[in-house]
């Protein structure tokens, strides 16, 4: 992943609506689309963060067809709704996300949203890159026989389970390392991830061909696999499911199109960018998932003569796939490959809480806030907060959807042209960002208060974007926003982040 960053410190900051692209930066490098947007984006799908949990409320629900047509409906939502305003807007002022979303949410509420909570979201990817990261890799060593399997399973202490003593150990040695890495020499993973993201999907295509021929015999088991309660409309679920999955773990790189808009040559490379980076790479790569797990199940349904109802969760995690059905050195091999490639982002994640952070208070270094990152996502690694992946993918796409929402909206009413920063809070993006996050939260509160129909309200995120972009556009319409400085009295934001290809 690139990080080094083209948006050139000291520019000028753009205010004037009419003539926008006059204050693209000139000082920065412009560049296509196959090196932006698409050698970002893709890398993201190939994450197996993204892809590891997508058959359980889908792929097991509802078949593959629905599964496969929920992730092209969610690459194009993501496309049209988190992505084309935010990375058109960064091509027309040749400025990043913090400064763009000063139009939306004011110069205070923009360092506090695209600032301070962007941030934060960067530890949760943080802990969750690390936590898979030292699964895989030990999972490939059990695979190998090297370690007795036992030795990875989590301890039970009371109402609360928590990783393993050796899992504990490994990650915080991978967070120690991450944390380092991101603060010091992130620059050289970087140019390891130019060549680096060929190896995950060489391991996918190998898995799939490993798997393949089972696929013809697999059901879905329409059911619960955490409950085990029969489902019905199993297929209108799984889509619908699998829209939220999307969209979810997309909202925070949408969000960050912003940046590498800005260096973009042409708005064509915005949109083939998108095409590529944003509708086809997730369902390229989610469907080859899909096939893998339906191939692996559906060999083992062919050998007990029937679909288990009872099948577990973990029987259709991608990982727990390739290491019940592959097994052997191939098995150790494809595990490590993905353990290591998800320590890529996990480095970057860190770079990116350190640069944030120290621009909203510089007087602690972006290493120190970089080590700091690292202490924590180990913290929720001991809390077992990333193995809870769909409550994560919930709760990062009810913050951040909305706000590309309100975002699309202000740039659909000012008919793409960018108003300006506004001073302080403009009070119509707050509220649209408030309205969707509330909306987005439903499935979370639901499960928090045992409502089952609130719990199983899908696709939040979606919904939560949509509500954003609907209540700034009426609250625009009756003259909520707040006015625009003048020129030149907005404050200087100059951006050392490099655009995150990553999930935030």
């Amino acid at each position: 992943m690139d990080t080094t960053s083209p948006i050139v410190a000291g520019t000028p900051q753009p205010t004037a609506a009419s003539n926008d692209t006059a204050f693209r930066t000139t000082a920065i490098e412009r560049k296509s689309w196959q090196a932006t947007f698409a050698p970002q984006f893709i890398p993201l799908f190939l994450w197996v963060v993204f892809y590891d949990q997508l058959p359980v409320k889908t792929l097991a629900i509802g078949g593959l067809g629905p599964s496969v047509a929920g992730l092209a409906a969610g690459g194009v939502l993501c496309f049209l709704l988190l992505y084309y305003a935010p990375a058109m807007w960064g091509f027309r002022t040749g400025q990043p996300l913090v400064v763009v979303s000063q139009s939306t949410f004011g110069t205070v509420g923009a360092s506090w949203l695209t600032g301070v909570v962007f941030g934060l979201a960067q530890v949760v990817w943080f802990a969750v890159g690390v936590y898979f990261a030292t699964e895989l890799i030990l999972k490939s060593f059990a695979a190998c026989r090297l370690l007795d399997p036992r030795a990875c399973y989590p301890v039970s202490l009371g109402r609360y389970t928590v990783p393993s003593r050796l899992f504990l150990i490994a990650s915080a040695f991978w967070c120690c390392w991450a944390g380092l890495v991101g603060a010091y020499i992130v620059r050289v993973i970087a140019a390891l991830m130019r060549i680096f993201p060929v190896f995950p999907a060489a391991m996918l295509a190998v898995a799939m061909l490993m798997t393949i021929k089972g696929a013809v015999h697999f059901q879905p088991v329409r059911a619960d696999l955490v409950t085990g309660q029969a489902i019905a409309h199993g297929e209108l679920i799984a889509f619908l499911n699998m829209l939220q999955l999307v969209f979810a773990f997309f909202a925070t790189a949408g969000l960050a199109a912003t940046d590498w808009g800005a260096v973009s040559r042409e708005p064509s490379d915005v949109r083939v960018g998108g095409f590529v980076g944003v509708i086809f790479a997730p369902w390229a790569i989610g469907t080859l998932v899909l096939l893998i797990v339906a191939g692996a199940r559906g060999t083992a349904m062919a050998e007990a003569g029937r679909a288990v109802a009872t099948a577990s969760v973990t029987a259709f995690t991608f990982h727990e796939v390739i290491y019940n059905s592959i097994e052997g050195r191939l098995a150790c091999a494809i595990l490590l490959v993905l353990g290591l490639a998800s320590l890529a982002p996990t480095t970057y994640t860190s770079f990116v809480v350190g640069a944030r952070l120290s621009a909203v208070w510089p007087r602690i270094s972006r290493v120190a806030w970089s080590v700091a990152a690292s202490v924590l996502a180990w913290l929720l690694i001991l809390a077992n907060v990333p193995g809870k992946l769909d409550d994560l993918f919930g709760i990062l796409g009810a913050v951040f959807a909305p706000m590309a929402g309100a975002m699309a909206a202000d740039y659909v009413y000012h008919r793409g042209k960018w108003p300006g920063p506004r001073g302080g809070v403009n009070q119509a993006g707050l509220v649209a960002w408030v309205a969707g996050l509330a909306v987005g939260l439903l499935p979370t509160i639901g499960r928090s208060w045992g409502l089952a129909e609130l719990a199983r309200f899908q696709p939040a995120a979606v919904a939560g974007c949509l509500v954003a972009l609907f209540v700034y556009l009426a609250l625009a319409a009756l003259g909520g926003e707040s006015p625009a400085l003048a020129v030149g009295s907005a404050p200087a934001m100059a951006s050392d982040v490099s655009p995150e290809a990553g999930p935030g």
